[in-house]
């Protein structure tokens, strides 16, 4: 049996089951805490004593449990029930002890880059042209939706949309993203298509050696595996780079560059990962912890903050041009922000109102502006791409997603719209049109520095997603 984090998938499928060595080397060598962190219940007999036990450590929400250790144990020794209940509780408490304690002196490794005066430090470089390959700076900004659909939902957007077209940026006002969903969405971008489409190509589980892992999306890419943009980057002597965040961390692919932001890998795997947080902001640890979690925890999610600093310790290699950097900025999506950028207090943090999605919009429009100064000072010819992975979703629409058959339209419209502002030199701009989406934003890209063979099409296509139907993928255009 298989329990699985709150908001993660429930899998069907164990490594080795019932063989404590096996399942133990899978959990903690071959595969450890990350975003797929999953729990092993080794002897079904147990479960229920397991399941009790750690619902009152950590609330009644959260079905999750450490216990492989003990479960071993009880396979190996049939140790008696109301024995194996006694150690369960005892070293339940224990662990919870020490991991408050070992937390404690984790929260204070943080370590980033140091600060600096950022524009002070800007210079301006040689103008590259496109023969001396621009430096490319792809933003891809989560649950950002279009201009349209922002100022529908409240937002002053003149700003910004002014601000940009200054700049030269080409503003889309009703773009649409390829698909609803943030790993999709970022793997058609990897893929330079449309990876599923629910009629010919399908959203799938991997399984490899019977383990139960889903490595077809992003963030997941094995250390030799075919990434489209990657190669075709590379095939023009381009080289690729991306910033890790809480949800997509470095994980060796050997031809992807990645810019670290935590050095104590423990801390990176444990206390800034996008899964586990789902699970501590539904437990009694978290409300335990909750204050270091906010005020030691180094922030995984803002991106483009932690980029302004790498930037500058990266000019020798920026110098040269040649360089695609791809930045997935967590924001707007949760943890909700003030307009300063902030992390608000809990429980605001995680609730995605109206309110709250203003400010933390315009904490990103901030954050875009502060960005685009540094890149076009210091090399001012310069492609760069701010682009939403999807559009919000509001408390209020939570769980209403309605069926591929009565679809809730309001939702839709919300979530499958996306920000888009490309600043791409003139000879490409007559090939950006109003709704183009992530898919036909990235080939053209790629088409303006020199990918012949790859083009945008006239019409981009959007996507979206219904988890508990078969197939999971439904066209926009079959919807309504």
């Amino acid at each position: 049996m298989i329990v699985s984090l709150p908001g993660l998938k429930l899998f069907d499928k164990v490594p080795g089951k019932n063989k404590p060595f096996s399942s133990i080397k899978f959990l903690f060598v071959e595969k450890p805490l990350s975003l797929n962190f999953f729990v092993i219940f080794l002897n079904d007999e147990i479960n229920l004593i397991s399941f009790l036990a750690w619902t009152t450590l950590t609330g009644p929400d959260t079905l999750i449990t450490i216990s492989p250790f003990i479960d071993f144990l009880y396979c190996v020794s049939k140790i008696k029930k109301f024995l194996y209940f006694t150690i369960l509780i005892t070293l339940s408490f224990i662990n919870l002890i020490l991991f408050y304690l070992w937390a404690n002196k984790i929260f204070k490794q943080k370590t980033i880059n140091k600060s600096v005066d950022e524009l002070d430090l800007v210079t301006n470089k040689k103008k590259l042209t496109i023969a001396d390959k621009p430096n490319v700076f792809y933003f891809v900004i989560g649950s950002l939706g279009s201009i349209s659909t922002l100022e529908k939902n409240g937002i002053d957007t003149k700003s910004i949309h002014n601000y940009l077209l200054s700049k030269g940026y080409k503003v889309s006002l009703n773009s649409k993203s390829s698909y609803t969903e943030t790993s999709i969405s970022l793997s058609s971008i990897y893929g330079l298509d449309y990876i599923v489409d629910g009629i010919n190509t399908f959203y799938t589980k991997s399984e490899i050696k019977g383990q139960a892992h889903n490595y077809n999306y992003y963030p997941f890419f094995s250390k030799y595996q075919k990434i489209p943009l990657v190669n075709e980057l590379e095939k023009i002597n381009y080289k690729f780079f991306k910033i890790e965040n809480n949800y997509a961390r470095c994980n060796y692919n050997s031809k992807i560059k990645c810019f670290r932001l935590f050095k104590n890998k423990t801390s990176l795997d444990i206390f800034n990962d996008y899964g586990l947080e789902v699970f501590f902001k539904r437990s009694l640890i978290y409300s335990t912890i909750s204050d270091k979690l906010n005020v030691n925890n180094l922030d995984g999610y803002d991106s483009i903050e932690h980029y302004k600093k790498i930037f500058f310790n990266s000019e020798n290699v920026l110098d040269a041009g040649g360089n695609f950097v791809l930045i997935h900025h967590m924001s707007p999506h949760r943890p909700m922000r003030s307009e300063d950028c902030k992390i608000l207090e809990h429980p605001e943090k995680n609730l995605f109102t109206n309110k709250n999605h203003n400010s933390s919009v315009k904490c990103v429009f901030n954050r875009i502006k502060e960005i685009n100064e540094i890149i076009l000072k210091t090399y001012p010819n310069s492609i760069v791409i701010f682009q939403g992975d999807h559009g919000p979703i509001f408390e209020e629409d939570k769980k209403k997603e309605g069926t591929s058959k009565k679809p809730n339209i309001k939702l839709i419209n919300n979530r499958i719209s996306n920000f888009n502002a490309m600043l791409i030199p003139s000879t490409c701009e007559e090939k950006f049109y109003d709704t183009i989406g992530n898919v036909e934003s990235i080939r053209l890209v790629l088409n303006c520095i020199g990918v012949d063979k790859i083009k945008p099409r006239k019409k981009s296509k959007s996507f979206v997603f219904y988890q508990n139907e078969n197939p999971k993928i439904y066209n926009l255009e079959d919807l309504f």
